[in-house]
C-alpha cells in the first residue's frame, strides 16, 4: 500500500445528534468480538483524506460534544455519485474507517468540552464539521485521554475464535519467519500471497514449512493483484507470533484427516470444522490468563492500518540466486557465516537480503538493483539496522576490529 505523504493525519468526523446511527450497538458488539467493521462517513469537502490518517467520531449534542469512536482510514476521499438532498446538484464526499475503538449508546462518550488539557482545548468542538482536521498537539492530547477513557470504561475485545474467514497462507521461505516476527514485534503489516476471496477481517495463520503454524494475524485489505504476478495477494496486521509454534507433527496428531498438510500448497481456506480446531489450538498456545505474578496488560493491537514500505520478493530471490552463481554458497557478506555448512540441509538457501539504501529512508519509490542489495545473516541484519546505522563494510570492519582486541588481550594474558 502506497502513501503519497509522509506523516498521518488526524480528522474529526461529525455526527449530529438529530442523525440516527441505527446500526451503533450492533457494530459496537461486533468490534468486542475482534471483527472489522468499515464504516462510511461523509467527510465534507475535505478531498485529501488517505488510508492511514486517524479519524474520530464527535457526537454534537445541543450544550454537549463527546468522542463516541475512533478508527483508521481504509479508503481514502472518494464521491459515491449519490445525491442524499435530491434537491442539490452535489454528491458527497465520503470515506470508508475501519474503528478500533466502538462505543455503544449505554456508554459514556469522552465528554472533550469539559477536558482541562490546553492543546484540546484549542479545537473548536462547538462547530466541528465533518473531515476537519486537527493539529498534531491536540491529535497526541486526545489520544492519550481518549485511552484512558476506554481503560475507565473496561473494554474488553476477545477473539477466541475465527472471525470471517480463516485463511493458511505457506512459506517455504526462512526470511518469511524472520518477516513476521519483525512484523510481530513492530505492529506492521506485512503483505503475502492470498486466496483471492480474501476480504478484510479474514483470520490468517502462517505456516513456514519445516516450522509449522508460527503466527497468526488478520487481513486489512482484499487479494488484489499487483503489477504481473499472477497470484493475489493481501495485507496481513494485528501479527500476532504462535508460541511455541504449532509443529507439523503438533498438526498431524491434532487433524490427522486434514490432507492439506500432505502436501503444502502456498494457501488454503480449511472447512469450518477444522478452522475451529486450528484457532482453538492456536490460543491454547497464547493463553490470556494472567501470570501468578502481579504485571500491567499489555500488548493488544488495537490499530487496524499501518504504513509499511513496499518490497519485491522476486529481487531477493534473484540477489540469493546471483550469490549462489558467484560463490556457491549464501555466506554472510559481513562474518561469513553459512547456514548450510553449519546446519547441513535444514540451513539449505537461508539467509537475510538487506538494502544498502535502507527502503525507510527513501522519500518514495525507486528501482532496486542487484548491487543494491547484500546477503547477511540473521545477526549482522539486526546489527546494522541499530542505531546508529552500520553499512556492512562498516560492520565488518567493527568486527575485525573486536577480533583485534580480544587476540591481544589474550596474548597480554599468555604473556603476564
Amino acid at each position: 500500500m502506497s502513501f503519497s505523504r509522509d506523516e498521518r493525519r488526524t480528522y474529526l468526523l461529525g455526527w449530529n445528534a438529530l442523525e440516527e446511527w441505527p446500526t451503533r450497538d450492533q457494530s459496537a458488539q461486533k468490534l468486542r468480538h475482534r471483527t472489522l467493521v468499515p464504516i462510511r462517513w461523509t467527510c465534507g469537502r475535505t478531498k485529501g483524506i488517505l488510508p492511514g490518517d486517524r479519524v474520530f467520531v464527535v457526537h454534537q449534542g445541543t450544550n454537549s460534544a463527546g468522542i463516541v469512536a475512533s478508527g483508521w482510514v481504509s479508503r481514502g476521499t472518494f464521491n459515491t455519485g449519490e445525491r442524499t438532498d435530491p434537491s442539490s446538484r452535489i454528491t458527497p464526499l465520503v470515506i470508508e474507517f475501519s474503528p478500533d475503538v466502538l462505543l455503544s449508546s449505554a456508554e459514556p462518550a469522552l465528554d472533550v468540552q469539559g477536558l482541562d488539557d490546553a492543546a484540546v482545548r484549542a479545537v473548536n468542538w462547538s462547530r466541528v464539521s465533518s473531515g476537519v482536521g486537527i493539529s498534531k498537539a491536540s491529535a497526541e492530547a486526545l489520544e492519550t485521554l481518549w485511552s484512558a477513557h476506554e481503560h475507565a470504561l473496561h473494554l474488553t475485545r476477545d477473539r477466541g475464535s475465527p472471525q470471517g474467514t480463516l485463511r493458511v497462507l505457506n512459506s517455504g521461505a526462512d526470511e518469511d519467519w524472520h518477516t513476521l516476527r519483525a512484523s510481530a514485534r513492530d505492529g506492521e503489516q506485512a503483505s503475502w500471497f492470498a486466496p483471492k476471496g480474501t476480504e478484510i477481517g479474514d483470520d490468517v495463520l502462517f505456516f513456514i514449512q519445516g516450522r509449522g503454524i508460527v503466527a497468526k494475524g488478520r487481513a486489512c485489505s482484499t487479494a488484489t493483484y499487483k503489477g504481473d504476478d499472477p497470484r493475489a495477494s493481501a495485507e496481513i496486521g494485528d501479527i500476532e507470533l504462535v508460541e511455541p509454534a504449532l509443529t507439523p507433527a503438533d498438526l498431524q496428531q491434532a487433524l490427522p484427516d486434514w490432507k492439506w498438510l500432505t502436501y503444502p500448497r502456498s494457501y488454503t481456506s480449511p472447512n469450518p470444522d477444522i478452522a475451529t480446531r486450528l484457532w482453538e489450538l492456536c490460543s491454547d498456545r497464547n493463553p490470556d490468563a494472567a501470570p501468578a505474578h502481579e504485571g500491567a496488560e499489555e500488548g493488544e493491537f488495537v490499530t487496524v492500518l499501518h504504513r509499511r514500505r513496499e518490497r519485491d520478493r522476486g529481487i531477493v530471490a534473484a540477489k540469493k540466486a546471483e550469490a549462489l552463481r558467484a560463490t556457491g554458497s549464501l555466506h554472510c557478506e559481513v562474518c561469513q557465516f553459512d547456514f548450510e555448512q553449519v546446519y547441513g540441509e535444514r540451513g539449505e538457501d537461508c539467509c537475510e537480503v538487506h538494502h544498502l539504501d535502507p527502503l525507510g529512508a527513501r522519500d518514495g519509490s525507486r528501482r532496486t538493483k542487484l548491487e543494491d542489495l547484500a546477503i547477511l545473516c540473521a545477526n549482522c541484519h539486526r546489527m546494522v539496522h541499530r542505531a546508529p546505522l552500520l553499512t556492512p563494510a562498516e560492520l565488518r570492519s567493527e568486527l575485525a576490529r573486536r577480533h583485534r582486541v580480544r587476540v591481544d588481550g589474550a596474548a597480554e594474558e599468555a604473556a603476564s
